[in-house]
């Protein structure tokens, strides 16, 4: 090897590092959100077999808190927004994850909309 290959190769180990470190920062809300997603469509999808009807509103509303925390999510009462309409419920959340970068905190907005499947 030349010794000018071996001057460039510390930069680019470090370059490469920090793109790892700032893939892993920005997948982890995206994972810990498409798992609330998935648990408030499991909620409000309900089998119609098994139940009469939907769950009640406060109850889902108390199982979308519980899941925020169980997933470490900024997630507070006055973000989650639960309509009834027929035969179920419309929900719609909206919060901002903060991810923690070394010397910046990003502000990360995240928002959907889920409406019971008939």
């Amino acid at each position: 090897m030349k010794k000018v290959e071996v001057k460039y190769q510390v930069p680019g180990y470090l370059i490469g590092f920090i793109i790892i470190v700032l893939v892993y920062q920005f997948s982890v809300p995206v994972i810990k959100n498409f798992k609330l997603v998935r648990k408030i469509e499991g909620l409000i999808n309900y089998d119609r077999e098994l139940f009469d009807g939907p769950p009640e509103i406060w109850d889902v509303k108390e199982q979308i808190e519980l899941n925020a925390r169980y997933f470490k999510i900024p997630l507070a009462e006055k973000d989650i927004k639960i309509t009834a309409i027929e035969n179920g419920y419309e929900v719609s959340i909206e919060y901002t994850y903060e991810v923690n970068l070394i010397f910046v905190k990003v502000p990360w907005k995240f928002q959907s909309t889920h409406i019971t499947e008939v």
